[in-house]
């Protein structure tokens, strides 16, 4: 009905014996539509008595291209977001055309069910990635959503605050809730139920310098470098949890467990399983993603 005048539409009602609210709200010119309406539109209308329905004419192609624009969008954003949902290969979202760019960020977020950005965050998001060197860490944040960069992919993601560094939990494998950001750890049985430890392990996060020898492996590695050799993005290191068996780091979540402690594991009928929240909008498992198990 955009197309249609209000005063044709006043005298329909009227002739038609019709009732209708008026919203009081309509009257108050400090909302700025209602300004438009009562104080410029008039004027303008004195200038060019078809403005109305020139208006209406502009907002249905508008309308129509906005829809085309969702189209493309969601077609773009199937061909470049990644194995993982939460995640964006820059370097084909930036060679989007410039029309694209910004539905497709929106309509990416809009499905983790993350804040939107304005028009100078998605900006800021394309000079930083055009201008900056592919192998330096990027981060623009808004309230309630921020983006990364790691190596090829764009990580979205909620603000989550660093965890306690001196963090550490006696565990008798339990469901236990890590700090913000970490997700859950458990030991579960073969039928998926809990299991409980008479000898107690312990949880901790990163503190720096760790070292691990993963079962099959005949060296001791840093974890530094397995994380590296995994591509697990660095703001996801700190969150992982370290099971240490006695003063032995045994696990590094559910990724990496030593040769001794898988074999104590399968004695006690139970294996380590670490869940990460649905933070990115998906639950975003980074042993499914990087092939580890």
């Amino acid at each position: 009905m955009l197309e249609c005048p209000r005063d044709d539409l006043h005298r329909y009602a009227v002739q038609a014996g019709l009732t209708w609210i008026d919203d009081p709200s309509n009257a108050e010119t400090r909302h700025a539509r209602n300004f438009l309406r009562h104080a410029v539109l008039p004027l303008l209308r004195e200038r060019w008595p078809q403005l109305d329905t020139a208006i209406g004419h502009s907002a249905r192609w508008l309308g129509a291209t906005a829809e085309f624009l969702d189209q493309e969008a969601r077609r773009a954003l199937a061909m470049i977001q990644g194995l993982d949902p939460a995640t964006l290969q820059w370097q084909a979202w930036i060679g989007l055309p410039d029309a694209l760019r910004g539905p497709v960020l929106r309509e990416w977020l809009r499905g983790l069910a993350l804040a939107p950005p304005e028009h100078f965050h998605i900006d800021q998001l394309h000079r930083q990635l055009t201008c900056s060197q592919e192998t330096k860490l990027l981060q623009v944040s808004w309230h309630g959503a921020e983006v990364r960069r790691y190596r090829t992919l764009l990580y979205a993601m909620a603000p989550t605050p660093a965890p306690p560094p001196d963090w550490q939990f006696s565990w008798h494998g339990h469901p236990l809730e890590l700090p913000p950001g970490s997700g859950t750890l458990a030991l579960r049985d073969a039928k998926d139920g809990s299991v409980t430890l008479q000898e107690p392990l312990t949880v901790r996060l990163r503190n720096g310098g760790e070292t691990i020898k993963p079962a099959g492996d005949r060296h001791t590695r840093e974890l530094r470098d397995l994380w590296q050799g995994a591509g697990v993005p660095p703001w996801q290191r700190g969150r992982m949890p370290l099971v240490y068996r006695g003063n032995t780091l045994a696990a590094v979540g559910d990724l990496w467990q030593t040769d001794s402690f898988r074999d104590w594991l399968d004695a006690q009928g139970a294996r380590l399983v670490w869940t990460l929240p649905p933070s990115h909008g998906d639950t975003f498992s980074i042993d499914r993603h990087l092939g580890l198990r």
